[in-house]
């Protein structure tokens, strides 16, 4: 169950975090019928754009972070820091990318309309790249 995975540039982030576009995320935080889940559990979210998050967040989404989720499935408390995760099966290739990290949602996690707020990966790549060991 545990596979590389491949850090995006912009150009490859821009195609995969298009609206309505549907990711994973995946962690260990709270699910329906638990406080946290003893197995990692992964979930599809829809990427939200600016403004729909913007409204149902009443915040400013930067650039550096992607909304997502606002459907009955979604990450929840405990998923911080999990990785939010993209499959990109262009040009026959089939590569997985971390695109974002979970980082924030409504206090009632899956609540249709109320997306969650991911860290995007790609504007901080070449501070990764440098501070991972070669």
């Amino acid at each position: 169950y545990i596979m590389p995975i491949c850090l995006p540039n912009d150009k490859v982030q821009q195609f995969l975090i298009q609206p309505r576009m549907v990711l994973e995320v995946a962690g260990w935080g709270k699910t329906k019928n638990m406080s946290a889940s003893n197995i990692k559990m992964k979930a599809r979210v829809p990427i939200v754009d600016r403004e729909t998050c913007a409204k149902n967040k009443a915040i400013n989404i930067a650039n550096s972070q992607i909304c997502a989720g606002g459907a009955k499935e979604d990450s929840c408390s405990g998923d911080s820091g999990g990785p939010l995760m993209a499959r990109d099966l262009r040009g026959g290739d089939d590569r997985w990318y971390v695109s974002g990290v979970v980082s924030f949602g409504p206090r009632k996690c899956a609540t249709k309309g109320a997306p969650g707020v991911y860290t995007n990966v790609a504007p901080y790549v070449a501070w990764i790249k440098a501070h991972m060991k070669p």
